[in-house]
């Protein structure tokens, strides 16, 4: 199939080529036409072919604009569609023309040089030319490098497998190589764990324990951080905050002059001593109930201290 060079004719003409999308149904067979073995009693009805089942039309590749890192993953979708459309697309031309529709800003752009510079192109080197350009991203070599460098860090193990799967089957790479490289990869925690049980043989299993044994570190985590959210009721203050609040004649008392209250032959109150006077509404001098150090007794004069 030849193409014109010019780019906007290029892009008229493919916009008007729609592929078919609904299968033809099958040619009827005519009715009076002798079918071999059918006995000459039987009905023509009974004689009839049974009717071809049309296979359900699979979606159209997602529109591709000249992303990287989503070339392998168009090229996944067109080669299958291609697989289940081959009666409709047998041929370069039929595929070349379906391809470039999907292809938008610059992808389209080196679309339109290839096939001006190429008009008869076939497909095959049509589409080598396009992985040349845009699927540099999933070539073994880049993804075993991507690979090498995949730290799993402070990601949970069951999102980080998902990375390393992806591009574990891009480097091709064989199950003791995967392995050694995913025991290298986990974070050192995880590290700790996997010492205390036997390493299974097969990547899949390795994969599974390293998933089970994080998310019991992450329940540890957790429990730990909850630990230390308690409420303060159920644990009481912390140290230093336990202290009752005086009352109004207590207040009073403390704020004269800042006089130390005393106890009768002894020396000063101890904290404790002062704190159950207090509670208890006992004179802070002489310990007796009934009046408080400002009103009491035996207190010198003058709030001479003793």
């Amino acid at each position: 199939m030849r193409l014109s060079g010019d780019g906007a004719a290029l892009s008229l003409a493919l916009a008007q080529r729609t592929p078919l999308t609904d299968s033809p149904p099958p040619p009827a067979s005519p009715a009076d036409e002798p079918i071999p073995g059918a006995s000459a009693s039987q009905p023509a009805s009974a004689a009839q072919t049974t009717p071809v089942v049309v296979g359900h039309q699979p979606p159209s590749p997602e529109l591709f604009h000249g992303e990287l890192d989503k070339c392998a993953g168009f090229l996944t979708q067109l080669t299958y569609f291609f697989r289940q459309q081959i009666h409709w697309y047998p041929g370069d031309g039929d595929k070349i023309s379906f391809f470039v529709q999907l292809l938008r800003d610059r992808a389209l752009q080196w679309a339109q040089a290839v096939l001006r510079s190429h008009p008869d192109i076939s497909y095959p080197e049509f589409l080598s030319k396009f992985k040349s350009v845009f699927d540099k991203g999933s070539e073994a070599a880049a993804a075993a490098q991507r690979l090498l460098n995949l730290k799993q860090g402070r990601r949970r193990m069951s999102d980080y497998s998902v990375n390393f799967w992806v591009l574990a089957e891009q480097t091709g790479w064989g199950q003791e190589a995967l392995k050694s490289t995913l025991l290298n990869n986990i974070c050192d925690e995880l590290k700790g764990e996997l010492i205390m049980h036997d390493l299974p043989a097969s990547l899949d299993s390795l994969m599974t324990l390293c998933i089970k044994l994080d998310d019991r570190l992450q329940a540890r985590r957790d429990l730990r951080g909850r630990a230390f959210q308690e409420p303060r009721g159920l644990l009481g203050p912390p140290a230093g905050e336990w202290r009752a609040k005086p009352s109004a004649a207590h207040s009073g008392e403390l704020s004269e002059e800042g006089e130390q209250p005393m106890q009768l032959g002894r020396s000063r109150l101890t904290p404790a001593e002062r704190q159950q006077r207090m509670v208890s509404g006992e004179c802070l001098y002489c310990g007796r109930k009934g009046h408080f150090i400002a009103t009491c007794p035996s207190r010198p004069k003058g709030g001479a201290r003793p």
